[in-house]
């Protein structure tokens, strides 16, 4: 993980599990290129097993983290 991410961590998002930490890591790249994706059809992929389950649906995605994974599904 990249230490500017890490910087932007909260404080509760420091302690996720790693496979967590790595969705964040996708969530805050769409973030900082939001401007240039806007309207622009983008398909996000990855080689990361368990980022694979959480792109794919959030319905095994236990409730309190749902939330992270809509805002994977709502940037891609």
């Amino acid at each position: 993980m990249n230490s500017k991410i890490l910087e932007e961590l909260k404080i509760h998002e420091k302690n996720y599990p790693t496979h967590d930490l790595e969705l964040v890591v996708v969530v805050f790249a769409l973030k900082i290129w939001l401007h240039y994706l806007y309207g622009v059809h983008v398909d996000a992929f990855t080689n990361q097993k368990s980022l694979q389950l959480y792109m794919g649906s959030t319905a095994h995605v236990e409730e309190d983290k749902k939330e992270l994974a809509r805002d994977v599904h709502r940037f891609a």
